[in-house]
């Protein structure tokens, strides 16, 4: 672990302290990786402990606060902490945990590995095994999960929702950020000591070195000395769908003011293809939780619900194999992104897949993205940078009559009867060809 932070700061070398007495000895699996109260403040609000729930290597924990009087189909508010700080300071620095918890509410704050993770895969890793494990633990809405974080923990729950959007695990129905630090290449620009980032237990290096470790913890790339935007690694593209709102203060302290810029420059680039984005500007001239408005906040996150983008034309980029939406992506090679984009034509039974790097196989979930298996489908592919790929679409109990690309039929394709899938193997989509199947 790193010794000192990004102001030069000397960082504590544990987790920090538990508050309340230890309760029982023996941890308790329930329904999911291994938890154990660990430290409990009331009975509404403890502190639960879990042993590598991910498997990342780094133990977790989290504050969780069961409502009393739970509301129905009650929602999950998860909290994502500031830097250098434990989950605590979602509790005690401002006043949403409790706001949420009277108003029936699930609330969970996890740690993330430790108190300077700055959105880094395993940190998010840890976060998604303790939010499988509250959502197979408690009754909470699957469609009513938000997201809130500051600073550090607003480019945290940014990054997560860009990162995990499987409908198997918990997903983010809308999330709120006040200053969050969006892009860490950035923050490694503007600190004044970026060897926290380069820990060996960190990102292992600058961002010129390891350019993409540190864009897949960012929801964007902004350049330090220019302030543009990488085009091609914006994971922002990925929650065009998701209601995002951001908060930012009018007089931001010159030590932070590069957070502020980084809040402003996530919202204008989103203005460009979604209208989900919301900026507002408060009074403030500290770099506080408190500035952030619990009740404002609260209610705009009431109103939302889960949604999933089908129909029409949506944009993913990927940054490890794994479900996206509709699709399971496998790579040619790890450790880069692949991006790609889907066009969904309910009329002609027609599913466009292109704009494809680094893809070697897209398994399409049919039913969940509405193609109709038992009549004639269309598919169509195109590809960036003309590596052959195989796409597989599920909801084939029986092989197909015929396949066809373009005008012909073919013999590029297989049927398996175990997954019930049919696989399209395409050597050049570089003319994006029409592929036809025939129940």
């Amino acid at each position: 672990m790193p010794t000192r932070g990004i102001y030069g700061e000397r960082l504590p070398t544990s987790n920090g302290g538990q508050i309340g007495a230890v309760f029982g000895g023996t941890p308790t699996r329930i329904g999911g990786p291994m938890a154990s109260i660990t430290g409990m403040l009331s009975h509404s609000v403890m502190q639960i402990s879990f042993n590598d729930p991910a498997g990342t290597g780094w133990n977790e924990s989290a504050i969780l606060g069961i409502p009393a009087m739970p509301i129905a189909n009650p929602p999950l508010l998860v909290m994502f902490h500031s830097y250098n700080v434990s989950e605590w300071d979602c509790y005690l620095n401002t006043p949403i945990f409790k706001l949420a918890l009277e108003r029936g509410w699930y609330v969970i704050a996890p740690l993330g590995a430790h108190q300077v993770n700055f959105s880094i895969p395993y940190s998010q890793a840890n976060i998604e095994a303790v939010l499988d494990w509250t959502m197979m633990t408690f009754p909470v809405d699957p469609n009513r999960i938000y997201g809130v974080g500051f600073s550090m923990g607003g480019g945290g729950v940014t990054s997560y929702m860009a990162r995990h959007l499987d409908p198997a695990h918990p997903r983010f129905a809308a999330v709120v950020h006040h200053t969050g630090g969006v892009s860490i290449a950035n923050t490694h620009e503007n600190t004044v000591n970026p060897s926290v980032l380069e820990d060996a237990s960190m990102f292992g290096g600058p961002p010129s070195l390891v350019p993409f470790k540190y864009a897949q913890a960012s929801v964007m790339d902004i350049d330090g000395a220019t302030g543009t935007i990488n085009a091609a690694t914006d994971m922002a593209r990925n929650v065009a769908h998701i209601p995002l709102r951001s908060f930012t203060i009018a007089s931001e302290p010159a030590a932070t003011a590069y957070l502020r810029t980084q809040t402003l420059a996530l919202f204008n680039w989103m203005l460009g293809f979604s209208s989900n984005g919301n900026w507002q500007e408060i009074t403030g001239n500290t770099h506080e939780w408190i500035h952030l408005d619990p009740v404002t906040t609260l209610e705009f996150l009431r109103q939302q619900t889960l949604t999933m983008p089908r129909a029409g034309t949506h944009r993913v980029l990927a940054d490890r194999e794994g479900t996206w939406h509709h699709f399971y992506i496998e790579q040619d090679a790890p450790g880069a992104f692949t991006p790609f984009r889907w066009t969904m034509l309910d009329s002609l039974n027609r599913v466009v897949i292109d704009q494809t790097e680094n893809l070697k196989r897209i398994v399409i979930d049919s039913a969940s993205l509405g193609l109709h298996t038992q009549v004639v489908t269309e598919v169509v592919i195109g590809t960036s940078d003309g590596l052959p790929e195989e796409v597989t679409l599920s909801g084939y109990p029986t092989p197909p009559t015929s396949v066809s690309r373009g005008p012909q039929t073919t013999a590029a394709w297989s049927w398996n009867a175990v997954t019930e899938a049919v696989t399209l193997q395409e050597a050049n989509a570089s003319g994006y060809p029409l592929w036809t199947i025939t129940p």
